[in-house]
């Protein structure tokens, strides 16, 4: 039988949703998993970027121990947006824009240094344990909706809509838009990240496409109302679990955009 690829994996709660979620599998290493590749992970829900480039020793340790991987893969910012996030939004009654550009784009440019930093340490480790590049894979999330979804279990509570309403904004599509724009900034940078010097090994993941966003309602069912009909369900909630985290299904077609990149490594 044939070995099957090995990956290894860091980054936030992306790579690993919590045990309490009864589903699996549930995050994207559990789906890759399921596709057919041994993933070797030390991702942590909660994790931020910042931590991930100032602990670098779990990555390393898994790296040095393991024979040259197909690929390395990382998800990280997440959490450092949200906790960025009160600085980025105006308030509603200064009549601006809901997103402070020069804030978000000052935000994006620190999560840049971040990456980069974190991408040559990875690269340099490769280096010296396997004597070659290793392809390394990230990713910048999807256009997530702050409606007020709270996770359950060891994470009570919401985590977009809170931040919004402290600011005064309550318009869901507004809201929506105003997340799309922030993710669509990072994006950016990610997709630039490749063309440094000495990155040309990095390859960047879209998932923008990947996850709902239409917050109209379009069905009826059991769930939470985000139209004038009783009962009426908007096509995100397919998608999305709660404000930040991906449905299993979700979850299912991220892995396969990362399988598919994958396959496409020399």
């Amino acid at each position: 039988m044939a070995r099957k690829p090995l990956l290894i994996a860091e980054g936030d709660s992306w790579f690993a949703i919590p045990p309490f979620e009864l589903v699996v599998p549930r995050d994207i290493v559990g789906h890759l998993r399921r596709l057919g590749y041994q993933v070797k992970s030390v991702a942590d829900p909660g994790h931020t970027l910042e931590q991930m480039v100032n602990d670098t020793d779990g990555l390393k340790k898994k790296i040095e121990e393991n024979e040259k991987p197909k690929a390395i893969l990382l998800s990280g910012g997440g959490d450092d947006v949200f906790a960025y996030l009160p600085k980025i939004l105006n308030h509603a009654r200064y009549a601006k824009p809901i997103i402070d550009k020069n804030e978000a784009e000052k935000f994006v440019g620190c999560l840049e240094q971040d990456y980069v930093q974190w991408l040559r340490f990875i690269t340099a480790t490769c280096k010296s344990r396997h004597e070659a590049e290793v392809p390394i894979l990230i990713h910048g999330y999807g256009y997530a909706v702050p409606a007020n979804r709270p996770m359950w279990g060891v994470w009570r509570g919401t985590w977009l809509y809170p931040r919004f309403r402290e600011k005064g904004h309550m318009d869901l599509q507004k809201n929506t838009d105003a997340i799309a724009s922030l993710v669509n900034w990072f994006n950016e940078m990610l997709h630039n990240l490749p063309k440094k010097h000495g990155l040309n090994h990095v390859k960047y993941v879209d998932l923008r496409q990947c996850l709902s966003r239409d917050i109209q309602c379009t069905y009826h069912r059991d769930h939470h109302n985000y139209g004038d009909d009783e009962g009426c369900s908007a096509k995100f909630e397919l998608d999305w679990n709660d404000e930040i985290h991906p449905t299993s299904e979700g979850f299912g077609k991220i892995a396969e955009e990362f399988r598919d990149e994958i396959q496409n490594l020399p």
